[in-house]
């Protein structure tokens, strides 16, 4: 079985920061992210998507980043998927990351 991906990165703004083949906008509040995919770059089943937290986005050593913040995958579909990133306390809070979503694109199956 042959696969497919997508893959980006998005800001902490919830805008596109690298990658093609999807959109990306906050879903009502800093943190909550939906990414969607364009025309040509849907998958036929929900795919398997990874994510990791970028943060801080600077390379300094002074800084010791808090496994705590973390990223979650709240839902995937064939079209979509919706992405929380937080702070350590477990809220959400605006954060860059990035993403890699793999299968097979094509007509999602009923």
């Amino acid at each position: 079985m042959f696969g497919n991906f997508v893959a980006g990165t998005v800001g902490a703004d919830g805008k596109p920061v690298a990658g093609e083949g999807f959109t990306a906008e906050l879903a009502g509040q800093p943190g909550i992210i939906t990414v969607t995919f364009l025309p040509g770059w849907i998958f036929t089943e929900p795919p398997a998507v990874v994510a990791t937290q970028i943060h801080p986005d600077k390379d300094d050593p002074a800084i010791t980043p808090n496994t705590l913040s973390n990223v979650v995958i709240r839902w995937v579909t064939p079209h979509k998927f919706q992405i929380v990133t937080g702070a350590p306390n477990g809220l959400p809070l605006g954060r860059k990351f990035s993403f890699v979503a793999i299968g097979i694109m094509g007509t999602p199956k009923k």
